[in-house]
């Protein structure tokens, strides 16, 4: 057994495995993404040292402000509405950071040979995982059906093949954020390939993401997509004036998105009138007013960690302004990024975070030599904060995971050819 794991290149070999699967996890089972990072991690970390190789560990900044959300996440504890919540969400809070820095550690401590072992592998798994969202959308969903026996009765209905067909939204989010992995990776595979396949790589590879998206109705894909790219041509067209506009207006709304929404009389209807939207966004607009009005009672110290979840007035139920049921006002949590820190963490959380997305900006601004790979990276990391500011609850752990994921992924793309 020791012997095999000190076999040339096993490592590459053994995240091969993981990198190739992780798509069709998001397809089958999305929360398998925090097995998938607890087992690479360890498993990763015991093959080096087996290996008596250096492992290059994420950055003593990165994990002193991970380690200061998490305190201060512990702090809330002593004033959020359910302590052992807070207590309990706080210690898996600093778990998946650790269980991410040690995957981001590992992975980028591999060689040339195996970083392309790993990013071809990835890219099998991407193709694959397209394939199977194609084939449950024109064939009626028959993989869910047979794995997990879901409804599809009132999509058939609908009569726009699977449109609301929310258990493949995990599929998209997983392929949104690798496929800036990719297209990273075939620039760097291919430097000096001309400039028109560059183009139609980009080109194809976005339009079936945003097919997919469209085809079963997720307008959060398609949203989180088209501002990626927006942004990603924004920083190839204006540079570093784009990187500095782009840090500001993160700024800006993390410190004044809670003030603004509460501070606009029926929000709802001055949204809905310009812009016809689905109850489903109708909802989140609900769900923002009634947050916002939360963050308005403890703007400095916040609810605590968790507190999403036991607010009582959070259980009513809320309509549209036709009368449709919309569901409860606040659905364990707010379904937006800056919202959830600022009712839970209050001011010294969003400090922490803009704190971190500053350092992020720096590091990748003064790292990245070709304005190309800077704009991929600014564009996956525009379609990630776009998923957070409109889906998933913040401290989800499959979600943390697949970003942990998604960013290691990313640097093996931006180091192929180097030996960083």
């Amino acid at each position: 057994m020791i012997k095999t794991l000190k076999a040339s290149n096993i490592v590459g070999y053994f995240f091969s495995g993981f990198a190739f699967i992780l798509p069709i996890i998001g397809f089958i089972a999305p929360k398998g993404n925090t097995l998938l990072a607890i087992s690479a991690s360890l498993l990763g970390f015991i093959i080096l040292k087996i290996q008596n190789r250096k492992i290059n560990f994420l950055g003593r900044p990165f994990i002193i402000l991970f380690l200061l959300i998490a305190l201060w996440s512990l702090t809330t504890s002593f004033w959020a509405p359910n302590a052992i919540s807070a207590i309990t969400g706080s210690m898996k809070l600093l778990a998946n950071f650790l269980i991410g820095a040690a995957v981001f550690s590992v992975l980028n401590s591999v060689n040339l040979i195996e970083r392309r072992l790993i990013l071809r592998s990835l890219s099998l798994g991407f193709f694959v995982t397209l394939a199977l969202i194609f084939i449950e959308v024109l064939f009626e969903s028959p993989i869910n059906i047979f794995l997990k026996n879901v409804n599809t009765n009132h999509l058939k209905a609908g009569g726009i093949l699977l449109k609301g067909a929310f258990w493949l939204n995990s599929s998209i989010v997983n392929l949104s954020l690798f496929l800036w992995v990719l297209f990273c990776y075939w620039l760097n595979r291919h430097p000096f390939i001309d400039g028109f396949k560059n183009s139609a790589f980009i080109i194809v590879g976005f339009f079936s993401i945003i097919l997919s998206a469209t085809l079963i109705g997720y307008i959060t894909g398609i949203v989180a997509i088209l501002i990626g790219l927006v942004g990603w041509l924004g920083i190839l067209i204006f540079r570093k004036r784009a990187v500095i506009a782009l840090a500001a207006i993160f700024a800006i709304n993390a410190f004044s998105l809670p003030f603004l929404i509460n501070g606009i009389e029926d929000f709802e209807s001055i949204v809905t009138k310009r812009i016809e939207l689905p109850n489903s966004a109708v909802h989140r607009i609900k769900i923002w007013k009634f947050t916002a009005k939360k963050i308005y009672e403890r703007p400095l110290l916040g609810w605590g960690m968790n507190a999403s979840k036991y607010f009582s007035d959070g259980k009513n139920t809320v309509y549209s302004a036709s009368g449709a049921i919309l569901g409860e006002v606040l659905p364990l949590h707010p379904h937006n990024s800056v919202l959830q820190i600022w009712l839970e963490f209050g001011l010294p959380g969003i400090l922490i975070f803009l704190c971190l997305g500053y350092y992020f900006l720096k590091i990748a601004h003064q790292g990245i030599k070709s304005d190309l790979v800077m704009a991929i990276i600014l564009g996956q990391f525009l379609t990630f904060f776009i998923f957070a500011s409109l889906s998933f609850g913040l401290w989800q752990s499959w979600w943390i995971c697949l970003a942990w994921f998604a960013a290691s992924f990313m640097k093996l793309a931006i180091t192929l050819n180097s030996n960083e």
